[in-house]
């Protein structure tokens, strides 16, 4: 059954007649969404295939409700496979960006290949709520280029008065470069505060790899100097600077786009790679207008269930507690049924054990 039969079924059954189309799709969307986080099975489990950029550390997954695994599968010469490490917060993440495996170093002394073709370090990942499109972003003070202690150029300044975020990456060659491990270094950055004040600031970055923020609202940028950092291989270290309002966000559910999240990973990659998630994934939202061709797990096996809770979600408006009630003990009732279907689909393709 397509979103076009459902919608009809939707107005008859309803009869809100003073509903356009758009407004009826906009509340079978919601309906769907909110039946998708109910049930895990049949109608969640998936899997996506992107791509990410070199260069880059976000990837965007259209309507993913929760991770299972995420895998990241060189191309090219290079090949390779790598599990990628999820965590479960900002806290858990900004702990781990700066450590590294080096389980490479026995692999090199066991002859084993590294399973990643850039990186000795793990790879991890977190996952996000969607931001809106264009909601933010960052002004890039100091392009990406190898770490140095020399005089960088200063790209642009700030569009508004700012703290800068500094990325430190190390441990990029592969397999482990000996000289991993920077243990001194600053960051020197010159320019004018938001009353246009002379403004100089050291950042110590003794702890190597990772975020470095500073304290004080950079207005303009006019220089930017690093300084003592040891243990540096060409290629093996990188260095970013940018504003810091994006890392800030971040930090806020801000999200208006619930159909995906977007997952961050670290460190940056220098080469393009395929990501595939497996996880549980909610159904595609209907366009409007409605076309015979949106289909979806819902408006196939279960529409008047799509419908019931569509007519659920207007009740509140009207004020109709019990009216709301009805339709809950009813929709929880279906729920109840496609959930233990798919325990027992589940059960019954277990081999039999004894114990004893």
């Amino acid at each position: 059954m397509s979103i076009l039969v459902t919608d009809k079924k939707f107005l008859e059954t309803s009869g809100r007649y003073d509903l356009t189309s758009e407004d009826r799709i906009f509340f079978l969307n919601l309906a769907q969404r909110s039946l998708d986080s109910k049930v895990f099975g049949e109608a969640s489990d998936k899997r996506f295939v992107g791509q990410l950029a070199a260069g880059d550390d976000i990837l965007s997954i259209p309507n993913l409700m929760s991770l299972k695994d995420v895998w990241l599968h060189g191309q090219g010469s290079s090949g390779g496979t790598i599990k990628v490490q999820i965590l479960t917060n900002l806290t858990e993440y900004r702990d781990n960006v700066n450590w590294f495996d080096l389980t490479t170093e026995i692999q090199s002394m066991a002859n084993v290949p590294n399973v990643s073709p850039v990186y000795g370090s793990r790879i991890t990942c977190i996952s996000m709520p969607d931001k809106p499109a264009l909601a933010y972003s960052d002004t890039t003070v100091v392009t990406r280029v190898n770490l140095t202690n020399a005089a960088l150029s200063v790209a642009t300044s700030p569009k508004a008065p700012t703290e800068l975020s500094i990325l430190i990456e190390d441990g990029l060659l592969s397999p482990l470069s000996p000289a991993l491990g920077i243990t001194v270094g600053t960051v020197t950055i010159t320019g004018t505060d938001r009353d246009g004040a002379a403004l100089v600031e050291v950042v110590d970055c003794s702890k190597g790899a990772g975020f470095y923020k500073t304290t004080g609202l950079f207005k303009t940028v006019t220089n930017v100097d690093t300084a003592s950092f040891n243990r540096l291989v060409t290629g093996d270290e990188k260095i970013t600077i940018k504003t810091g309002r994006k890392s800030f966000l971040e930090d806020l559910d801000l999200t208006e786009a619930w159909n995906g999240k977007t997952l961050r990973f670290f460190p940056t990659l220098d080469e393009v790679m395929a990501v595939e998630i497996i996880g549980n994934f909610g159904s595609i939202p209907f366009a409007h207008p409605a076309t015979d061709g949106q289909k979806t797990f819902w408006t196939e096996r279960y529409p008047m269930l799509l419908v019931w809770k569509a007519m659920q979600i207007l009740e509140p408006g009207l004020r109709n507690r019990e009216g709301y009630l009805d339709f809950d003990l009813a929709i929880n009732a279906v729920l109840f049924d496609i959930n233990r279907d798919r325990v027992v689909s589940v059960e019954d393709t277990q081999e039999p054990t004894m114990e004893g």
